[in-house]
């Protein structure tokens, strides 16, 4: 479905990416992982056409994004929830939502904007009984709920998914992986970048580790779970071999 060929980025004169490759095949969760600063978001914004592709390309279901705009991606299904959720405030829960199908739907019936919301309600029971609420008095988990409700409301054959347990309380992150589980078993693909690596590795068929804006190890999620870089960096485990120097900060 995703395919990422040697794709390099830039701010100013500074490599963000480096050459990286990357593959998502179609109803997969793949995880991307790595420290702060290592170019997760990057990759996401250039996939979604928010960041110029500094080099390489990305194709998407075979077709070329290099001359294809943020819009067109949403179009052609690529819907990106940002981290930090970027709602609007002000708005209620169904107001927000209906912005996140309005590429869709803008002079459409009403009937198809309610079957997506009603679906999303499904998913999230919590977002229908605040509907009329504003967003920004919503709790963080209720605020992440949302920012996921009003992806969905795109219609995404590919959510890119930023941070999405980012500040949240420890119940509250299991639900949300509990709820992309369940939307990858609904036919959702899902490239996730998360911070939290040992939630996303548990839910993901595949994962990828970003250092510094290249490709440094990817695999089966299990098979990261077990690789012992990945526990010294990422996942808390402290196991090195007696008389070894201690790991470094990354993979």
């Amino acid at each position: 479905m995703l395919d990422v060929q040697e794709v390099s980025a830039y701010y100013g004169r500074i490599e963000a990416l480096r050459r990286v490759n990357l593959e998502v095949a179609a109803g997969e969760i793949v995880a991307l992982i790595g420290s702060n600063g290592a170019g997760k978001t990057t990759l996401l914004n250039v996939i979604s056409g928010l960041h110029p592709l500094g080099g390489g390309r990305v194709e998407f279901d075979g077709r070329d994004l290099r001359r294809t705009d943020p819009v067109a991606r949403v179009a052609v299904g690529i819907v990106q929830v940002p981290e930090g959720r970027q709602l609007f405030g002000p708005l209620t829960v169904k107001e927000n939502l209906e912005m996140g199908a309005y590429l869709h739907l803008r002079g459409g019936p009403k009937a198809a904007s309610r079957k997506l919301m009603d679906r999303v309600f499904e998913v999230f029971p919590v977002l229908g009984q605040r509907r009329n609420q504003a967003a920004g008095t919503l709790s963080g988990g209720e605020q992440q709920m949302l920012a996921l409700g009003r992806g969905l409301m795109g219609q995404p054959k590919l959510l890119l998914l930023d941070e999405p347990s980012l500040g949240l309380a420890p119940m509250v992150v299991a639900e949300i992986f509990r709820i992309i589980s369940t939307l990858r078993e609904q036919g959702t693909t899902v490239l996730l970048v998360e911070q939290n690596a040992k939630a996303a590795l548990k839910v993901a068929d595949r994962a990828y580790v970003l250092e510094t804006g290249r490709l440094a190890l990817s695999g089966t999620a299990a098979e990261l779970l077990d690789n012992e870089e990945v526990k010294r960096a990422f996942l808390g485990r402290r196991r090195a071999a007696k008389g070894a120097p201690p790991a470094g900060p990354g993979v």
